[in-house]
C-alpha cells in the first residue's frame, strides 16, 4: 500500500471532518497562509509544534499525518491501522 504525503494527509483529513483551511488554522492556532502552503506542498517540513497542533484538531497523531498510514479515526483512542 503506498504511502501518501503531508500534504495529501492533511487534507484528506480535515474535508473528512468538514473543516475549511480557515478553521482548522483557528483551532490549531496556525495562520490560514500556512495551512494553504502544507496542503499545496510549498511547506515540506511544516515542523513538530505545528504538527502536533494539526494533528490534535484532526484527531490523529503526527505519525498518521507524516506517514499517511490507513486509519479508523478514534478520538477517545490512538488510530488503529486497518488489518
Amino acid at each position: 500500500m503506498a504511502r501518501t504525503s503531508i500534504k495529501e494527509n492533511v487534507k484528506r483529513l480535515r474535508v473528512a471532518i468538514g473543516l475549511t483551511q480557515v478553521e482548522l488554522a483557528k483551532k490549531a492556532r496556525v495562520t490560514q497562509g500556512f495551512v494553504s502552503q502544507v496542503e499545496s506542498g510549498l511547506i515540506k517540513d511544516p515542523g513538530i509544534l505545528a504538527m502536533t497542533r494539526i494533528a490534535k484538531v484532526l484527531g490523529v497523531d503526527v505519525e498518521t499525518l507524516v506517514d499517511g498510514l490507513p486509519l479508523r479515526r478514534n478520538r477517545k483512542t490512538k488510530p488503529r491501522l486497518k488489518a
